[in-house]
C-alpha cells in the first residue's frame, strides 16, 4: 500500500501511548509539577511535545542522561511552547527524586535503577525502555501495562520480576481497563506504566497518515522528518 520511513511514526506513537496512560493515573493524583525525563534522546523530546494530551504542562523538566552532551543538545531543543525550566543533573537518583512523573527512555538492556530510597515520594512513572528497573523496584510498585503477554517476556524488568516471585499479581492495572473506567491506583504507591507498545500501532498510525496524504493529494517531498537528533 505505501512505503513510509517509520521512525517518526513509531516515536509519536510511542510519546502518544504513555500520555493516554499518563492521563489515567492522573485521576486520582494532584497534577504533577515537575517532569524528569532518564535519556535525552528522540523517544522523550517527542514526549515533551504531547505532555498537553495529558492536560501536563509542568513548571519543571529535569534531565539526566550518561553523556552530559547528550543532555546539552537535547535542554537547547526543547519544543517551542513549552513554559518550564529546564535543568540538568548529575545523577540519575536526583532526577528520580526529584520528578513527580519519571520517565526512563534509554537503551538500557538490562536492570540498572535498584535504589527504592529514590521513590519514597511515590511518583509516578513511565517506563518506556521496560528494562531500566530492577525487580525489587517493579515489586515494590503498583504496576501497569499495555498488554500483560507481551509485557512480561524478552528479559523485562517486568519479565525479571515474575521470575524471580513466580507470579504476576504486581501487575495490578491494564491500560484497556483504566480506559474502561477502572479505577487508578491511588498516590501513595509509587505507580509503573510500562507500555510495550505493539507493532500493529504503529501500522495504524501509518494508515491515518498515508489517508490524511491521499485524502489531501498531497505528496512527501522527503521520507526523513528531520535529519538531525532532535
Amino acid at each position: 500500500v505505501a512505503c513510509m520511513e517509520a521512525g517518526a511514526i513509531s516515536a509519536t506513537r510511542t510519546a502518544v501511548g504513555a500520555m493516554i496512560g499518563l492521563r489515567e493515573l492522573l485521576r486520582s493524583r494532584p497534577m504533577p509539577r515537575t517532569v524528569s525525563l532518564i535519556g535525552a534522546g528522540v523517544i522523550n523530546h517527542h514526549l515533551l511535545r504531547h505532555l498537553d494530551l495529558a492536560d501536563v504542562a509542568p513548571e519543571r523538566v529535569v534531565l539526566f542522561d550518561r553523556d552530559r552532551g547528550n543532555a546539552a543538545a537535547f535542554a537547547a531543543a526543547v519544543p517551542a511552547g513549552l513554559d518550564a525550566e529546564v535543568s540538568i543533573v548529575a545523577t540519575l537518583a536526583e532526577a528520580v527524586r526529584a520528578g513527580d512523573v519519571v520517565v526512563f527512555a534509554t537503551t538500557a538492556a538490562a536492570p540498572h535503577v535498584g535504589d527504592r530510597a529514590a521513590f519514597e515520594h511515590c511518583p509516578v512513572v513511565l517506563h518506556l525502555s521496560l528494562r531500566d528497573l530492577a525487580p525489587e523496584i517493579v515489586l515494590g510498585a503498583a504496576n501497569v501495562v499495555d498488554d500483560v503477554d507481551h509485557c512480561l517476556k524478552a528479559d523485562t524488568s517486568l519479565h525479571l520480576a515474575e521470575q524471580q516471585v513466580g507470579h504476576r499479581a504486581f501487575v495490578t492495572h491494564t491500560l484497556p481497563g483504566l480506559l474502561c473506567g477502572e479505577e487508578p491506583p491511588g498516590p501513595d504507591h509509587t505507580v509503573i506504566f510500562s507500555p510495550f507498545g505493539m507493532g500493529i500501532l504503529d501500522v495504524a498510525v501509518g494508515d491515518l497518515v498515508h489517508r490524511a496524504l491521499r485524502d489531501d493529494h498531497a505528496a512527501v517531498e522527503s521520507f526523513f522528518n528531520d535529519a538531525r537528533r532532535f
